[in-house]
């Protein structure tokens, strides 16, 4: 599939979604027609937040949910920072005015003295309406992280440790993980955690750019990620030549 006919198939998906002046428009398609926004396609607008800029639209997920309903988006995915339940009914009562849908964003627990914040964060999420929850296995690139072999590989084994901590937790809460392909792991690699942990409650928020850092097929990434996608992310990459290798933007 070319550039050109991926782009094709979101618009006709999601029309009216494109470009900002019309976004309007997409409150009154049908609500499984409209597109969310993450938290992270506004990273400068969070940073601002965090400056105490005046200049912010948002410093938390209840006025990035009211921005993003300005803009027609038919629901968020953010993480929650205040661990006030209040916070959290606040946030689903007014998703829900607005016909909007809530997706989660926490970290996983790193060891079993990490278990009772993750199900904090978990217990806000769903409080907030969420039914699924994004996370990553590495907030960093795996090209930039890792030095050795070694160091990939005790990521590896860190990371299944991790998910096994966090599947009864997700079991016992009826909340399904959805990890993205965070240009951590190649395709093989994140199927292999997967299969092996098998688990309805553990899937995918399949990104269909990030694998293009790793050099795989996107299309190949999509089809391979499908069947255990929980979310999404889309979006258009920009890819050039450099004399040490490419830029991907």
């Amino acid at each position: 599939m070319t550039r050109r006919t991926m782009l094709e198939l979101l618009a006709s998906s999601a029309a009216g979604l494109a470009v900002a002046p019309s976004l309007g428009r997409a409150a009154t398609l049908p609500h499984r027609k409209r597109l969310g926004i993450g938290m992270h396609s506004y990273g400068f607008h969070w940073q601002a937040a965090r400056e105490r800029n005046g200049n912010a639209k948002f410093s938390d997920a209840l006025g990035f949910l009211g921005y993003c309903h300005q803009l027609g988006a038919g629901g968020i995915q953010v993480a929650i920072a205040s661990k006030e339940q209040s916070e959290a009914r606040r946030i689903r009562a007014k998703a829900e005015s607005y016909g909007m849908y809530f997706e989660g964003q926490l970290g996983l627990a790193k060891s079993d003295s990490d278990i009772a914040r993750f199900e904090t964060e978990l217990r806000m999420a769903k409080e907030a309406g969420a039914s699924i929850v994004r996370t990553v296995l590495l907030g960093g690139r795996r090209y930039e992280t890792f030095r050795s072999v070694q160091a990939f590989n005790e990521f590896r084994e860190n990371s299944w440790k991790s998910l096994v901590l966090a599947e009864p937790v997700l079991k016992r809460h009826g909340l399904r993980l959805a990890i993205e392909n965070h240009k951590d792991l190649l395709v093989p690699e994140l199927l292999e955690l997967l299969r092996r942990l098998s688990s309805e409650f553990v899937g995918v928020c399949l990104d269909i750019g990030n694998s293009i850092a790793l050099l795989e097929e996107p299309m190949e990434v999509v089809q391979a990620l499908a069947p255990f996608a929980f979310s999404t992310h889309i979006k258009d990459m920009d890819v050039r030549e450099y004399e040490d290798g490419f830029l991907l933007s």
